[in-house]
């Protein structure tokens, strides 16, 4: 974000294009399944097991981490976390698209924050970069979203509230990641998930977990 040079840039900017297609790719999904499953217990189900998954793919991954790795970790897993559920709320009362494109603002709010935060240098060519996916996230997902949907202004305003959640998030990765050997990818990737399966656990718990009633729903 702030122009500091990446060793694999295309490795990069192709990983990060096939974060967006997975995540974008679960909007729809997810408004269909949380009038199956309450909010919270979809949330924890989710990142429970996937915490789990990695944890089983490399046991390891927890042992001899630093005090400071698991404070990253469990404050990552916060911003996350909060951010998921309160869009998971919000998206009751907004169509997947406009939701989509709320959390897409990310694209605008991230580079804003890590000059009001950091004093970043922003080169030019991510400013126009920002307005150009913009403009693309207006005409693939807003205005087709929106076409005849009533959009509430408070789950709008959550929304966006979601995505200045997720550029924290982004940021604060993007500021451990330059600190070498205090940053381990799979250690706080581990911890955030876990803490994001306790966090919506125990708001889910109050009135009983709800399972996926079906195989679809489980996938």
């Amino acid at each position: 974000m702030a122009g500091v040079p990446a060793p694999r840039p295309l490795l990069g900017a192709v990983l990060l294009l096939f974060v967006s297609a997975a995540w974008g790719s679960a909007f729809p999904l997810m408004q269909d399944l949380i009038y199956r499953l309450p909010v919270e217990d979809l949330l924890a189900e989710r990142y429970t097991l996937a915490a789990l998954t990695l944890f089983l793919i490399r046991p390891g991954s927890l042992r001899g981490l630093t005090r400071r790795t698991w404070i990253n970790g469990l404050f990552l897993g916060l911003l996350f976390g909060v951010g998921q559920s309160a869009q998971a709320v919000a998206l009751h009362h907004l169509p997947a698209a406009v939701s989509g494109f709320a959390v897409g603002c990310t694209v605008v709010i991230t580079p804003v924050m890590a000059v009001a935060m950091f004093r970043a240098k922003v080169p030019y060519r991510v400013w126009v970069g920002v307005v150009l996916a913009l403009v693309g996230m207006t005409v693939f997902t807003l205005l087709r979203g929106a076409e005849q949907n009533d959009i509430s202004l408070p789950a709008l305003a959550v929304t966006l509230a979601s995505a200045a959640l997720y550029s924290g998030h982004t940021l604060m990765l993007a500021r451990l990641s330059r600190r070498g050997e205090q940053f381990d990818a799979y250690a706080l990737t581990v911890i955030q998930l876990g803490t994001i399966g306790v966090l919506t656990g125990l708001i889910a718990v109050r009135d009983g977990i709800t399972l996926p009633a079906s195989v679809p729903d489980w996938l």
